[in-house]
């Protein structure tokens, strides 16, 4: 059973178990958590308008369980999808620090003066701590900072699992749902881009369009499998130019001579540098040579340069994976 399925359960034993106490019952378990039912209950409104579940809280996160006593009002955000979640979800006033790397992506407009509590790499504690936040959001490369994040305020663990990339990005929006009450429009937001990216995949499978993920970095390439953090461009539809021997989620060093070998139809391109702010190997300059130029993708011009901060320091949210979906879907000329 996925998070995602456990949601709507808690949901349905909430709502037999407070079957019949009152209409104010019955929206409650409408916006259940993903806590137990002992916890889960009625939603109510807040003084700003939007609903908000009844306190304490438990979250089903990806490290466990989080109680969550009071409504949050000062969040930090360490990772750059979980501000996607919150300020998609309508709560992105809460964030009160934001983690910094790279190049900021467009979900972050806004927020540059709250990026004063470190990096991905290295958080800045004791920075964080001084923010009294009531709620941290973890997730992807500061999943492992959950022990010491736990220690400062109640924290969650957003990530995206890459071998069911929609499925999984849904569930993390719903946990971000749970602990303000409003899982249901989380879930609702989560089906609306899996429908997106259905309707998508109808038309391209049809087509049966080959394609490559590859990232250039430093003038290297690296390629993606279907289970990678670019995979969800396989679950729509294109078919795997060529299979990889080892399809780890970090990529595969290539040559130019793989790439040309394979083929394909459609080369889908992060460039890591761009998305890291590092002057250099810009990915169209490292891929204009012959053996690129002669593949089918070039000669077609089908040479797809994904929007990197999305691609590469986001790798999630609502707002920016509709943009994402969006970019690798519409590529498609069949």
């Amino acid at each position: 059973m996925t998070i995602r399925t456990r949601v709507t359960a808690a949901a349905v034993v909430a709502a037999f178990a407070l079957a019949g106490c009152s209409s104010a019952g019955d929206d409650a378990d409408r916006n259940a958590t993903t806590g137990s039912s002992t916890t889960s209950s009625a939603a109510a409104k807040a003084d700003d308008g939007k609903v908000a579940a009844q306190y304490p809280v438990t979250v089903k996160h990806r490290q466990g369980e989080t109680e969550i006593t009071a409504e949050p009002k000062k969040i930090v955000v360490m990772n750059y999808s979980g501000v996607d979640y919150l300020v998609s979800l309508g709560y992105g006033d809460r964030i009160v620090g934001v983690t910094s790397a790279g190049v900021p992506p467009e979900i972050l407009k806004g927020f540059e003066d709250k990026q004063t509590i470190g990096s991905f790499r290295e958080p800045d504690y004791e920075a964080i701590a001084s923010l009294e936040p009531d709620l941290i959001v973890i997730g992807g490369r500061t999943a492992g900072t959950y022990e010491q994040m736990s220690e400062i305020a109640p924290t969650i663990d957003v990530t995206v699992e890459y071998d069911d990339y929609l499925e999984s990005n849904a569930e993390s929006a719903e946990m971000i749902g749970a602990a303000f009450g409003v899982s249901d429009k989380a879930e609702e937001k989560g089906e609306e881009l899996e429908k997106k990216a259905e309707d998508y995949k109808k038309k391209i499978s049809a087509g049966e369009p080959t394609a490559l993920v590859i990232m250039t970095n430093g003038g290297e390439l690296s390629t993606y499998s279907e289970e990678s953090r670019f995979g969800m461009i396989f679950d729509l539809g294109y078919t795997p130019a060529a299979k990889l021997d080892e399809a780890g989620p970090h990529g595969d060093p290539v040559s130019f001579e793989f790439v040309a070998d394979a083929d394909p139809d459609y080369l889908f391109v992060v460039d890591r540098d761009a998305a890291i702010g590092r002057d250099g190997n810009t990915a169209e300059a490292t891929l204009d040579n012959e053996l690129i130029n002669n593949t089918k993708a070039a000669k077609n011009g089908n040479i797809v340069y994904l929007n990197s901060n999305d691609w590469y320091l986001v790798v999630g949210g609502l707002t920016t994976m509709s943009k994402m979906i969006d970019a690798a879907g519409s590529a498609y000329k069949g």
